[in-house]
């Protein structure tokens, strides 16, 4: 599934022999709108931006930051120059190596001074005309009135400025380019037939491919998540740890986080690396294909195999269990079930309708439980609780002699080492129903004393009530 048309510079040369061209019109594949954050995800994946750095600033947009994004959009990582390409723009300038590479692209330009101004803030004028440009419509903008009127025609017709509040005297804020960089990969790429080259023989390029495919051979698909290594919704799972089943097609997972999002419709990014496997970059819940609620434990009333019922402002509701439900509980999915798996003591239910199926056809119990740590057997991997046997928490084996896979992180998400636990350190954890499937918040705090009772939620210390942490 490659494709041989991996420079910017190359599309235009050839848009300037054309002798035929059609350009695809029309915007992008709509979809329910997603977040910022979501959308600075996939760009994050892709290696355009660090999604966890880059709205610690609230400046807008510069010129040479501008430059940045779109090389790295096209897959370039800069290049040097032997000498400036623009007078203002010396090799030691922290943008120079992608201000050359966009120039080099014929995606950016100077002024007639010979400057480049890279500190200046970007206008969305520019921005647009980069990105048109980068889609291979330069030249039909400017049939349609040049710059600027012609290329924000064009950016209109192929949706890119979808969710954007443009204005042409506006700046541009890091999160109105995250969301305009998302619209632009996914956008159609012009379509060209028929040039003429050089030699007299006719080039005919014909596939339709957007920029994600271009550079980065990226492609992105829908589907319901129906298996990841530890769990499949129809029965046992026989993936390798890594990978999962979407739509009858096994992927790598990667580092993309599609393993949790097993039972849910997902929109994803996977790679064709021309291994037998493709590799997905990027996930997230479609928005579009699911439709879900979460009630806290606190609020639930009673439950059983076909019914939950749960308190909101004082008013009693009531959800309903469909037959066909699939039953997600701490991350395992499970065949059968009763009304005591769908009333935890502490944590949550999610009633889920994916696609369009029946209502509330998918459920996820997060039933957390609380560890105060007597001791720890690294050996055998067996964390003791300091007062109920069976809060013990066993991740060498299960009772089944199953492997247990488990991750252990404190509060902030982090990973924390199972050697470093120390008696009275307080643990949250959810385990699946045999025990092969194990979670762990270390507290960040440590209570010492003597128990003085112990109750389903709280327990008392020196005299003083502690509720057990939810995470």
């Amino acid at each position: 599934m490659k494709r041989h048309l991996k420079n910017v510079s190359l599309l235009v040369s050839l848009l300037t022999l054309l002798s035929a061209v059609s350009f695809v019109g029309g915007g992008a594949v709509a979809t329910a709108e997603i977040s910022v954050e979501t959308e600075a995800g996939l760009l994050g994946a892709l290696g355009i931006i660090d999604d966890k750095q880059f709205f610690v600033s609230n400046d807008n947009i510069t010129r040479g930051e501008l430059a940045e994004l779109f090389a790295k959009a096209t897959n370039h990582a800069g290049s040097d120059a032997e000498s400036s390409v623009f007078a203002d723009v010396p090799a030691t300038h922290a943008k120079a190596r992608y201000i050359y590479a966009a120039a080099a692209l014929r995606l950016v330009n100077g002024y007639s001074d010979g400057r480049f101004m890279p500190d200046n803030k970007a206008t969305w004028e520019e921005t647009v005309k980069i990105a048109v440009t980068v889609l291979g419509y330069g030249s039909n903008a400017q049939f349609k009135g040049g710059y600027p009127m012609g290329y924000l025609t064009l950016a209109n017709e192929l949706g890119i400025l979808r969710g954007i509040p443009y204005q042409s005297s506006l700046l541009v804020s890091r999160r109105d380019i995250v969301r305009f960089l998302y619209n632009v990969l996914k956008a159609d790429m012009a379509v060209v037939k028929g040039i003429v080259v050089s030699d007299g023989e006719s080039l005919d390029v014909q596939s339709k491919s957007t920029m994600l495919a271009e550079y980065f051979d990226v492609y992105e698909r829908a589907g319901k998540v129906t298996a990841n290594h530890n769990s499949a919704i129809y029965g046992k799972s026989n993936l390798k740890k890594g990978f999962v089943e979407i739509e009858n097609t096994t992927y790598d997972a990667g580092d993309s986080g599609t393993s949790a999002l097993l039972g849910y419709m997902a929109r994803f990014f996977y790679q064709d690396n021309d291994s037998d496997t493709p590799v997905i970059l990027y996930a997230y819940k479609d928005p579009s294909r699911n439709d879900e609620f979460t009630v806290l434990a606190e609020d639930l009333v009673n439950a059983s195999a076909s019914s939950v019922t749960y308190s909101v402002n004082g008013r009693t509701k009531t959800a309903s269990v469909p037959v066909d439900a699939d039953l997600i509980f701490n991350g395992k999915a499970q065949t059968s079930f009763d009304g005591t798996m769908l009333r935890p003591q502490a944590g949550s239910v999610t009633f889920v309708t994916v696609g369009n199926g029946s209502t509330n056809n998918l459920i996820i119990v997060n039933s957390w439980e609380n560890c105060v740590v007597n001791a720890v057997n690294t050996m055998d991997k067996i964390i003791l609780d300091k007062y109920l046997p069976e809060r013990n928490i066993h991740l060498d084996k299960t009772a089944a002699g199953e492997d247990v896979d488990y991750t252990v992180t404190d509060k902030g998400g982090e990973p924390f080492a199972l050697s470093s636990i120390r008696e009275w350190h307080v643990l949250s954890f959810k385990r699946s129903i045999d025990g092969s499937l194990v979670e762990i918040v270390v507290s960040a705090q440590s209570v010492i004393g003597t128990a003085d009772e112990i109750g389903e939620n709280t327990v008392s210390i020196g005299g003083t009530e502690y509720e057990y942490a939810e995470s």
